[in-house]
């Protein structure tokens, strides 16, 4: 029988992101790509924007560049960052608008659920 997870503990915007995401940084990972500037869309940027381990990002910026999300930016000859650049994709702007609705934001590596009427 399969163990069950205490509903309180699913409460955190972590523990939800991991249940909905598989990962509690994917969705901010998302989001931080969904809104970087052309010159922050590399693994150390994003990293820091979302508050994930630069690794995981470098993997996900990958697999995501794998599936026609994101392209690789050509590199100039000994250059040591990997940049991308978003493809077109409706799915940017679902990202933005639900990392929106869950509170995250430039200044924040947190989710934190918005409360009824919209305030904090």
């Amino acid at each position: 029988m399969p163990r069950r997870r205490d509903k309180r503990s699913l409460a955190d915007p972590g523990e939800q992101a991991r249940a909905v995401f598989g990962s509690q940084y994917r969705l901010p990972t998302l989001f931080a790509v969904a809104i970087a500037k052309p010159e922050e869309l590399y693994a150390a940027a994003i990293a820091e924007q979302s508050g994930a381990p630069v690794g995981q990002v470098g993997k996900d910026l990958h697999r995501l560049e794998e599936v026609g999300l994101l392209d690789e930016m050509p590199q100039a000859k000994g250059a040591q960052i990997l940049l991308y650049r978003r493809a077109d994709s409706p799915l940017w702007e679902h990202v933005e608008a639900l990392g929106r609705a869950w509170g995250l934001d430039r200044h924040s590596t947190r989710a934190t659920r918005p409360t009824p009427g919209g305030t904090r």
